[in-house]
């Protein structure tokens, strides 16, 4: 279930694109078999996308997350952490790609799930504040795009649970 829920969230806040447009019936009939608190924001993220369009869609998504790189988990990219860990892993990046795009971070996660491997979900706990911090940001702006951090923090612990 987590690795699905991951995996769905990495395509949904990736750069909008047509095969993204094809695929998004897909993401809500499987987001609607998971559990409601990570599976009901996909497809509600889903099927906001499916209903701006894709030439919005882009527009949306470029105003809100390319100026910045606001989906970075680190604000230089000198941590070796994730490098060192899709190595290990034989994960391969897209040479575009920075190895702290949450995207990417995700679908490693998500992939290490798949074979009983939970590196992939350490790095998404150690960088637990880096994600809130991009869902607060996502708040402030009152984006559609929250509701992807809030599945993804649904699959993920609590930094400070409750007493």
């Amino acid at each position: 279930m987590i690795g699905i829920a991951q995996q769905l969230a990495a395509q949904l806040l990736r750069h909008p694109t047509t095969a993204l447009e094809r695929q998004l019936g897909h993401i809500s009939e499987i987001a609607a078999l998971l559990p409601t608190d990570v599976g009901t924001p996909l497809a509600r993220l889903a099927a906001h996308l499916r209903g701006t369009g894709p030439d919005a869609a882009v527009e949306e998504y470029t105003t809100i997350f390319e100026p910045g790189g606001a989906l970075l988990l680190l604000s230089h990219p000198d941590d070796l952490a994730f490098t060192l860990a899709y190595q290990q892993a034989g994960f391969r990046l897209a040479e575009t790609e920075r190895a702290d795009f949450l995207p990417a971070v995700l679908e490693f996660a998500a992939a290490r799930v798949a074979a009983d491997d939970f590196r992939g979900q350490e790095l998404l706990c150690g960088y637990r504040p880096a994600i809130d911090a991009i869902a607060d940001r996502l708040a402030e702006r009152d984006s559609p795009y929250l509701l992807a951090m809030d599945a993804i923090g649904a699959t993920l612990p609590l930094l400070h649970p409750a007493a």
